[in-house]
């Protein structure tokens, strides 16, 4: 592996930490549901602030005004749905990632 000569002095640096990847170990096909789960976890909160916030203006735009009681079914229905959609996407993706070429 050669590096033009800006990056010469990061050579000897560069190469042992490419040769022993620490990552390397567990991004294989037999940790296929850990990154499932990983990514799933990873995209859930946001997803369900996005979905709870979007369903809550809806809501108050419709009605004039969304009571506590109303936020926080809202909120359970977007984690819900939160939930579902990241596991969905999450299971697709990390099978496309690890599918053999």
């Amino acid at each position: 592996m050669a590096f033009p000569p800006f990056f010469c002095y990061l050579s000897d640096i560069l190469i042992p930490i490419t040769e022993t990847a620490f990552m390397q170990q567990y991004f294989t096909p037999e940790y296929q549901w850990l990154w499932t789960i990983g990514l799933t976890a990873a995209l859930f909160f946001p997803l369900r602030q996005m979905i709870w916030v979007l369903s809550v203006r809806r809501a108050e735009a419709k009605e004039g005004g969304a009571d506590e009681a109303r936020k926080r079914r809202l909120k359970n229905r977007a984690a819900v749905t939160s939930a579902l959609l990241s596991f969905v996407f999450a299971l697709i993706y990390v099978n496309q990632l690890f599918k053999a070429p």
